[in-house]
């Protein structure tokens, strides 16, 4: 499976071509950085060569397990989204959002890390249980501790803030 994430550009004749990944567990425990433990997507990927550079076009389709930001529990959050780039050849490597060069006496592009990074960076920046007909799909019995909490802090006085209230009046 590891081989399949490589594609020798060079070797590619001019046009369309299609290649079609399937990720599961196995793939995100794989990256050695992966803040993403699990998951299961469908990417496919429509790479065009013309003679000047590579046109790249991702479709990701599926959901990760993530961690709720609210309860803290787990949950699969669904994806679907879709991302573009471009591959040229150069002298030293190089990328950004929109653009990859690669070195001229490296043609193979190892496709496996900018699918994870696609998929780590289109996640919402606030992970929640998604709500369902008006019902918060986070743990009951965390909600209610929560709402215990949130209580007893504002029942609270802190003494410095007593103080300064003081010397208002």
């Amino acid at each position: 499976m590891e081989n399949d994430f490589y594609i020798n550009l060079e070797g590619l004749k001019e046009g369309n071509h299609e290649f079609q990944y399937q990720l599961n567990k196995s793939f995100f425990q794989s990256i050695d950085y992966a803040e993403i433990a699990n998951g299961d997507f469908n990417v496919g990927l429509r790479l065009y060569k013309s003679t000047r550079h590579f046109e790249l076009k991702f479709t990701f389709k599926g959901e990760v397990e993530v961690i709720c930001d609210h309860c803290a529990e787990e949950f699969l959050h669904p994806m679907l989204f879709f991302t573009e780039t471009i591959i040229r050849f150069g002298e030293e490597e190089y990328e950004d959002d929109d653009l990859i060069v690669l070195e001229k006496n490296n043609p193979v592009f190892d496709v496996k890390h900018y699918i994870y990074e696609s998929i780590f960076i289109n996640l919402p920046l606030k992970l929640v249980h998604p709500t369902i007909n008006g019902v918060s799909g986070c743990n009951p019995e965390t909600l209610k501790k929560l709402e215990e909490l949130k209580q007893n802090k504002e029942n609270e006085s802190d003494p410095r803030w007593d103080a300064l209230k003081k010397l208002n009046k």
